[in-house]
């Protein structure tokens, strides 16, 4: 199915969905620094912390409040919670993935910022994919020695646009406009393997130096040509390419789940669909993200699939980069359908 032109109660959506991620950003910031947040537990797929215990009981109610709400009728997916259909049934039908803390890591220790993030969809059951998000909104939930906030938005075809919040209440909030580089080449900027976790570090930072050897040439290494971020949350590392701080970003584990496996390592940690599920507001700033293999990234609108991805600051950047990195996965076996 193909969206054919903006939602016609687009800005009605829009503005709920925006006015749900600062009440979810309030209540995080409300609990910030408890010492209790940080207490772990673990599922299938991640590691649960006590923010999430926070999080997950006022999610659904929030949704019901601020979107299911008279003709419309949302479908709730989000991590460690069941989906949830909410609003009146007769309502107009859409599919809302959710993280509601991306980046929890850095958050609860009050390093970084950590980040809500959401995609909404028109509902066509578990068959839904995230090419389907036609609207899509990420808020900051920055840590306390910072004074501002951005949210950032998107409506498919209409590009990208954000706000900045004075959370200090002085008066020094404003517009933000997404403005990702423009530059040419990774030479001088930040570009980067994600390597959050043990397991396969040396792999992932084998591939990336074998990324910058060929794109910039060997002269290059120990020169501190090449800066990286790694930054343990997808999306602020979206936000760092939109915001034209980084360059070049891929996320490359789950290319290595078989292996890690062969390895006697746990399962890995990856990215998951809903860590991705405001990746519309990347690609309308002009952000341009796809599989590690330039294909349309496209995974199911759930919460348990592992994506691997790519994200590149223009088309200059990609033409650069992508072609390296696809020989050199190929060159290690990591080519779809590979042993």
């Amino acid at each position: 199915m193909t969206q054919q032109g903006p939602h016609p109660a687009w800005e009605e959506l829009l503005q709920g969905l925006k006015t749900l991620h600062l009440e979810v950003r309030d209540l995080l910031l409300s609990r910030r620094g408890e010492e209790g947040l940080r207490a772990a537990s673990r599922e299938a797929e991640d590691t649960i912390y006590g923010v999430d215990g926070v999080l997950d009981p006022v999610l659904p109610g929030l949704v019901e409040k601020h979107l299911a709400r008279g003709k419309f009728r949302v479908t709730l997916l989000a991590e460690g919670l069941e989906e949830a259909a909410l609003g009146p049934s007769s309502g107009e039908p859409f599919r809302l993935l959710v993280d509601p803390l991306d980046g929890t890591r850095p958050f609860m220790f009050d390093k970084r910022s950590g980040w809500v993030l959401s995609g909404l969809a028109p509902d066509e059951g578990k068959e839904t994919r995230l090419s389907r998000v036609f609207l899509a909104v990420m808020t900051e939930v920055p840590p306390t020695r910072q004074w501002r906030a951005d949210q950032v938005w998107a409506l498919r075809g209409m590009g990208a646009r954000g706000w900045t919040f004075d959370l200090d209440g002085l008066g020094r909030g404003g517009p933000f406009r997404p403005a990702p580089s423009k530059a040419e080449s990774l030479a001088h900027g930040f570009a980067q393997v994600a390597r959050f976790f043990p397991g396969v570090k040396v792999e992932l930072a084998s591939i990336e130096e074998e990324i910058l050897d060929r794109v910039l040439g060997e002269e290059s290494r120990g020169r501190g040509h090449v800066f990286e971020d790694q930054y343990p949350s997808s999306g602020g590392q979206l936000f760092e390419l939109i915001a034209g701080r980084d360059r070049f970003t891929a996320d490359l584990r789950p290319l290595f789940k078989e292996r890690a496996l062969q390895k006697g390592l746990p399962r890995l940690l990856c990215c998951h669909p809903y860590d991705l599920s405001a990746e519309l507001v990347a690609r309308e700033a002009g952000v341009l993200v796809e599989t590690p293999w330039g294909e349309p990234l496209d995974p199911p609108m759930d919460t348990t699939t592992d994506v691997a991805w790519a994200g590149y600051a223009n088309s200059r950047i990609r033409d650069l980069v992508a072609p390296v990195l696809q020989e050199v996965l190929r060159e290690r076996g990591l080519a779809p359908g590979a042993g």
